[in-house]
């Protein structure tokens, strides 16, 4: 009889609805084979996309093109300003405009108020470290931090872990003219957004639901920073991205980094738009004049600074800037932003998210 070969929990169950059930089971179980492999990995470096060494050069181009307008747009707002303190009279500054992005001064931007400060030197073209610079005044990105973790509470983190997180990252942000202002924390228990890999259907059902504001607002979702199948500490789209990836424009970063005293303000140099200091090898670089080129990052995050440090690009000034924050190094070099990468970020806020 068929029964007698159909289990005795399923026997009153029409048999079109056997073979569903039994998919549902292994799904299932492959999830949790799946959670279980990843919670036992350990997070390691950035899982940024790296862009191709043509990619570089349009992102070159395409912020000559627009700090170009920018200037336009500003000597025309000027000489209209003039025009109309003189009654009308029309005047002429004798050309203005133009320029490309290296020209930009961020003390220019009606958000920065920043002043030269800080260290200088080097460069991909010529060598030396640089610190970031001294900014009278701070832009106060306005962020909204959604902790997502499993429905068995597994994942969670503790306001004080999450604000002593976004502390440490403030310290570091400030001294490029930065301040993450948490609006508010959101706190979410779903097991498929907790795992979810970048770029899944899941990631964009989480993203879809929970992101808040436009361009000028920072998302952090802290949960697995799942990339393919391995964990990184985070990653994050470039400012040049954030409209075309829409909902995806953020910061994720993985649970276990959440401490870490340089992931989160690496992810969010990320979002205003800074590469790896081994963006682009030693030629063209990360498009910043102030960080040594580097061809590569340094394999080890853990111990002690190297010293000397390595030099992957010889022919080029000066050793690998591992102290920097958008390098891969041991957390005790990597802690500086440098002054032209402050610009770089400046600019980026001023002519891309907050306009």
């Amino acid at each position: 009889m068929l029964c007698s070969i159909v289990p005795k929990c399923l026997t009153l169950l029409p048999l079109w609805m056997i073979p569903a059930l039994v998919g549902a089971h292994e799904h299932h179980h492959h999830g949790d084979r799946r959670l279980q492999q990843l919670l036992a990995q350990t997070p390691q470096g950035c899982g940024f996309h790296e862009p191709a060494v043509h990619e570089i050069y349009q992102l070159q181009a395409e912020q000559e093109e627009r700090v170009a307008r920018v200037e336009e747009e500003q000597f025309a707002l000027k000489q209209r300003q003039y025009e109309q303190q003189q009654g009308g009279c029309s005047i002429s500054f004798g050309g203005g405009g133009g320029g490309g992005g290296s020209a930009w001064n961020p003390g220019d931007g009606d958000d920065t108020g920043g002043s030269d400060g800080g260290g200088s030197g080097g460069g991909n073209d010529s060598g030396g470290g640089g610190g970031g610079g001294n900014w009278n005044s701070q832009v106060s990105i306005p962020t909204y931090i959604h902790a997502v973790s499993r429905t068995n509470g597994e994942g969670f983190l503790s306001d004080s872990t999450l604000n002593q997180s976004i502390q440490v990252a403030n310290s570091l942000l400030s001294t490029a003219g930065f301040q993450i202002n948490v609006i508010s924390i959101n706190r979410v228990q779903n097991d498929d957004w907790f795992q979810a890999q970048s770029g899944s259907a899941q990631e964009q059902d989480m993203q879809a639901k929970l992101k808040r504001g436009g361009i000028n607002t920072l998302n952090i979702y802290f949960k697995l920073a799942v990339s393919g199948s391995s964990r990184f500490c985070g990653y994050a789209y470039l400012a040049e991205d954030a409209a075309a990836v829409g909902n995806g424009d953020g910061v994720t970063i993985d649970i276990n980094c959440a401490l870490d005293r340089t992931t989160v303000a690496h992810e969010v140099g990320h979002w205003l738009n800074l590469l790896h200091t081994f963006s682009g090898g030693c030629s063209p670089g990360d498009l910043v004049d102030d960080t040594n080129a580097q061809k590569s990052y340094y394999g080890r995050t853990s111990g002690a600074c190297p010293n000397p440090l390595p030099d992957t690009c010889p022919n080029q000034p000066g050793p690998d800037p591992l102290n920097n924050i958008m390098d891969y190094a041991p957390l005790g070099c990597d802690d500086i932003f440098t002054k032209g990468q402050a610009q770089r970020m400046q600019e980026a806020w001023n002519n891309i998210r907050s306009r």
